[in-house]
């Protein structure tokens, strides 16, 4: 039973051991055979909780808590503390995630909460935030960008299996700029097959939009992030006589109207990043249908 004490340490420190929470749980589940069954559950309910914790409705988060709570084990555990919703003010949710999303990076489901809403952002130049979440994908070989291309393989439409490991490959040998295009064609393709349209470029992201508004109750930060991200930068509309955009853009880049000079790493990897916020919105989705 030792081996569920770094879990139960996570619970306590949620907040500041996101990443070990999901960890743990995932450990936990690798030797599922040889623990009991509530250990098990107490392992599923924690990395559940990882998931509630992004989503901007007090109800759920706690719901996500009690079921932790209900859980019985054999172990002479302190009680759970009540979660406390005010410090994850919708207001201050929505700050953080607009400056982030207005430097292009969105949440993604594997992306620990501590990493993304961090109040110090918004006081940060839009290069030192890109130097964070690079570094997040970078580090240790590259381990978490690997990863995101795994989940997202397993997650999206296996048509884009084989653009997505070329994408990797080209990503790891600096020559990003040509899988720029391909990869907002997955982005663009992903999310008409999870709204279920046939419409293209803004009037996608619209739609997207208003199936948003008819599901209040689950939005998530996640989802939040790529409808700003899109609306705002991605596919805004934007008068091929006029300058260039800070962020890439859709139709400028689709249509041969943008300066493929002027694209860096980090504009492929934002990319990548928000195709793994799509992947966690359709996990959403299935879950809830």
């Amino acid at each position: 039973m030792d081996s569920l004490q770094p879990i139960l340490n996570s619970i306590q420190k949620f907040q500041q051991q996101h990443s070990q929470i999901l960890r743990e749980a995932s450990r936990v589940a690798m030797i599922s055979n040889y623990i009991p069954d509530e250990a098990f559950r107490m392992a599923k309910a924690t990395e559940n909780l990882t998931r509630q914790l992004k989503i901007i409705n007090s109800d759920s988060i706690q719901k996500a808590f009690d079921t932790i709570s209900s859980i019985k084990l054999d172990l002479h555990l302190p009680s759970f503390p009540k979660f406390d919703y005010l410090e994850f003010d919708e207001q201050r949710l929505e700050r953080i995630t607009r400056h982030n999303v207005s430097v292009g990076w969105t949440l993604t489901g594997d992306m620990p909460i501590n990493l993304y809403l961090r109040d110090e952002y918004l006081d940060m130049e839009h290069d030192e935030i890109d130097k964070i979440f690079i570094a997040f994908y970078e580090e240790d070989e590259y381990v978490q960008l690997k990863t995101l291309i795994k989940n997202v393989k397993n997650g999206l439409s296996e048509k884009w299996s084989e653009i997505l490991d070329q994408s990797l490959d080209l990503y790891l040998e600096g020559r990003y700029k040509i899988t720029i295009p391909a990869l907002i064609s997955v982005i663009e393709g992903e999310l008409s097959s999870i709204i279920g349209s046939s419409k293209y470029g803004k009037r996608l992201v619209d739609e997207f939009h208003n199936k948003l508004d008819d599901k209040m109750k689950f939005l998530t930060i996640a989802a939040y992030s790529a409808y700003f991200f899109f609306d705002e930068h991605l596919f805004k509309s934007h008068d091929f006589t006029h300058a260039r955009l800070p962020l890439l853009n859709r139709n400028w880049i689709l249509h041969g109207r943008d300066d493929p000079s002027a694209w860096k790493k980090e504009d492929a990897l934002r990319l990548l990043n928000t195709l793994s916020t799509l992947q966690f919105i359709k996990e959403i989705e299935i879950a809830e249908n």
